[in-house]
Order: structure tokens, then sequence, then C-alpha cells
């Protein structure tokens, strides 16, 4: 004769359900936390390794990424580095080049044509095509008249918009951090496709990429695949550096005017 299951209270089973969703919930946040500190402690060594191979990073990086970059160079494994960026630039290329269309409409006949460029396998036009307009949509977001590729020039242009960026209250200097800092990071550094062409000819340093060899025709083995999408992908990151300077920072500094000034009238 079977047992008669014993009835479970709706309270008890809400209970039951509380401590292993919660304890489930607990273990998902902490394994998030730990993930996301984990990035940050390799954030500079992978945008390194990056930016020494041609690449650069993305809002689109997740915590999981980061840390594998820096396996990899740590490993040095650059083969595999650019693989996985490369797999990674392939699905990022529809909205890079809807966006910097919207962001720069004088620019989008150019883009598109060297989109569609990209996607017929014709890198010999794609990357030329490509290189100068990285350059003057990075001059446009930095404020710069010329010679946006000039590391000293991207630092110092980006150090005088951040010192723009004030409390409404006081006028103490915003402080920049989180995301933002790490998304600005790639500016104040040295770019490997910005490599001296001698040096690089020298073959003391690796540089796939360099502007300079190709818009100056010295260099005839630039056109592959990857050296298209690492210019895709620079134009992806000044694109969202152009967010943070002048949408995001923005927006944070407006909506703390407005907090103030919501204070000031209740006083």
């Amino acid at each position: 004769m079977s047992e008669t299951p014993v009835p479970i209270s709706s309270a008890i089973l809400q209970e039951l359900t509380d401590k292993v969703v919660g304890a489930w919930w607990r273990e998902c946040v902490d394994q998030m936390m730990e993930s996301h500190f984990a990035a940050e402690r390799v954030h500079d060594e992978a945008l390194d390794s990056l930016l020494a191979r041609g690449w650069c990073h993305s809002y689109s990086f997740t915590d999981g990424l980061i840390i594998r970059i820096a396996e990899l160079a740590r490993a040095e494994l650059g083969d595999e580095l650019d693989l996985l960026m490369a797999e990674f630039t392939r699905r990022q290329i529809d909205s890079i080049r809807k966006t910097a269309c919207e962001k720069y409409p004088l620019r989008s006949a150019i883009l598109t044509d060297a989109f569609d460029a990209h996607r017929a396998g014709k890198y010999t036009l794609s990357v030329p095509t490509l290189l100068p307009q990285l350059d003057g949509i990075g001059c446009e977001v930095m404020g710069l008249g010329r010679n946006f590729f000039a590391e000293r020039r991207r630092a110092d242009a980006l150090a005088g918009i951040l010192q723009n960026f004030q409390f409404p209250s006081d006028g103490r200097q915003y402080p920049i951090g989180g995301i933002d800092e790490r998304m600005l990071a790639a500016v104040e550094r040295t770019w490997s496709l910005t490599l001296d062409t001698n040096r690089r000819r020298s073959g003391t340093e690796y540089c796939p990429l360099n502007r300079h060899g190709v818009l100056h025709g010295l260099d005839t083995d630039y056109a592959t695949e990857f050296n298209s999408l690492r210019c895709i992908l620079l134009i992806g990151y000044m694109l969202e550096v152009r967010q943070v300077l002048h949408e995001d920072i923005p927006s944070q500094l407006r909506g703390i005017q407005q907090f103030f000034a919501r204070l000031d009238q209740r006083a």
C-alpha cells in the first residue's frame, strides 16, 4: 500500500525556494564579481598585447575574453590571439559600419565602398581606404587638425579634453574611472601600426600592419583579411572613444548638474 504524500504548505515551499534560489543567485553574483575583478587585474596586460599586434579593445569585450587575451599573451601565442580577435571583429563589422556612417555622413560613401571591398575580399582596396578614414575620424574625435596617429598628440589632446570635464557645483575636475577609464586607455598608448617604417624593416619589432608603409607605397604585403579587420576594429574603437568623450561623460555631468539644480530648488 503506497503512502499518501504529506502536503507541503505554500509558506514552507516558498521558504525552501527562497533558500535554493537565493544560494544559487549569490553563487552566480560571486562568480560574476570574481570574473570582473580578474579581468580588471589583467586589462592593461591584455590591452598592450592587443595594440602590439595591431588590434584594440572594445565595449563588447566580455570579462572572459579579456582574461583569455591575457592568457594567450602570457603564453606568447600570438597567432591564436590573432584568430580570436579576427573572429570577434567579424561579428562587429555590420555594427561598426552602421555607426560610422551614421556618425560621419560625409564619410559614408567612402566607408561604404571600403566595407564593401572588405566583404568582397579586396583587401588591396579596403586597407588603404580605411587607414586614412581612421586618421580623419581620430582627428575629429580628439579635436586635432591633423596627424592623429602621433602618440604624443593623441595623449595631449585627451588630457585637454578631460581637463574640461568639471563638476558644475565647484569647478573641480571630474574624475574618470571604471569602464570610461579603461576605454580611453589605448588613446595614450603606442599603436604598432604607427611604428617607424625603418624600425619595422629592421625586423626587431613585430608590426603586421604599418600605416606609413601602406599609404606611401612601401609595403606590398598588407592585403590580408586580418589587416583589414584590424582597421575596422580600430575605427570601431574610435567610435567608442567618441561615445565616451562626447556622449557618455557629458551626459553624466548633465545628470549631476540636474541633481544639484533640484537640490537648490528644494532649499
